[in-house]
């Protein structure tokens, strides 16, 4: 994680010539290892800490394309719950979107109440995602 916060920070060089359009993580050149760590992180959903919490939603975040941490953390309901407290409030609308987007078929109906809240979520694009996700459930 560090070493991506500092590829960041270094204006994100693209070592790997893809050019630097809407997926810009994907230039990363451990994008790879980043996401198997992010996926070893939610397989051990029951020592997270509010640390690594931070850690796997700023990764959710940047894997806003592919959705392949969204996939995880979907298929590892128990890592949900665990996180959805904190990704309910984060900073990142690009992960309080994948959450709303995985809440039905994660959490099935105990997704409404977090669903509720995001529905009134500061940004649009989380609000629509949480109105598509109640109406998966059948909740208007």
């Amino acid at each position: 994680m560090a070493r991506f916060k500092e590829w960041q920070e270094s204006g994100a060089p693209d070592y790997l010539n893809l050019g630097h359009g809407a997926e810009w993580e994907a230039n990363y050149p451990h994008w790879e290892a980043l996401l198997d760590a992010a996926e070893q992180a939610v397989n051990q959903a029951s020592v997270l800490e509010r640390e690594v919490i931070s850690d796997l939603l700023f990764v959710l975040a940047r894997d806003n394309e592919d959705e392949r941490v969204a996939e995880i953390l979907r298929d590892n309901p128990a890592a949900l719950r665990r996180l959805l407290p904190q990704a309910l409030r984060y900073p990142d609308a690009q992960a309080r979107w994948q959450v709303a987007a995985i809440l039905p078929a994660a959490l099935g109906t105990v997704a409404v109440e977090p669903l509720m809240q995001l529905k009134l979520d500061p940004d649009e694009y989380v609000r629509r995602r949480a109105a598509i996700a109640l109406s998966e459930i059948g909740v208007e």
